[in-house]
């Protein structure tokens, strides 16, 4: 099945938790946009472990605004803040950042999906250490938490012809492209890959 993290699948819960107790299993890996699943899978006494497709510097920069509340401080959803606490001096703004806003309308996903890692036996990371060293270790040991490094985790090419395609086409003319580098100065460009 195939969701958004706004798709209701909470209709799957009671199948879920009758699953659980006919079946016992030692622990789950759960995605944490099913919000609902967390409390199917508490509800068995089960361990569970949280799989959430964000790395490490998000999670960081997510604890730290619950932490310190920065964007509480500021007078307007544009007006820039640092996010406290980091390796790094990031700036944030309020509006970057909805799931966070101000109510009505953010921060009741966020809350319960904090809620849900809380509870778990640790966190699986769509990342990989090399990539964000220093959030994974802040992560770990300033913020500590249990976190296995899973990444790069990628759902997009399923079938062994889409996985031989991958990098191949471009939705963007490749002369386009090199024109557009060649106008930067020598070595002023980075190019980052998150998967597919």
């Amino acid at each position: 099945m195939s969701a958004n993290s706004y798709t209701d699948t909470s209709m799957l819960q009671e199948p879920l938790q009758n699953l659980l107790l006919e079946r016992k299993p030692d622990c789950i890996v759960h995605d944490v946009f099913h919000r609902w699943s967390a409390d199917a899978i508490d509800s068995a006494g089960i361990p569970r472990i949280t799989f959430n497709g964000n790395g490490c510097f998000a999670h960081c920069v997510r604890e730290n605004m619950e932490r310190y509340e920065p964007h509480e401080k500021v007078t307007s959803d544009l007006e820039p803040f640092i996010v406290p606490g980091l390796p790094d001096g990031i700036e944030l703004t309020t509006s970057q950042l909805p799931f966070l806003g101000r109510p009505p309308n953010g921060g009741g996903l966020h809350k319960r999906m904090r809620g849900s890692d809380e509870k778990s036996f640790g966190v699986m990371v769509n990342s990989f250490y090399e990539l964000e060293t220093a959030y994974v270790d802040y992560f770990r040991n300033e913020l500590g938490n249990r976190a296995w490094l899973v990444g790069p985790v990628s759902l997009c090419n399923r079938n062994v012809e889409d996985k031989a395609e991958r990098g191949q086409k471009t939705s963007v003319n490749e002369q386009t492209i090199l024109s557009w580098l060649d106008s930067k100065e020598l070595d002023s460009v980075l190019y980052v890959s998150f998967g597919s």
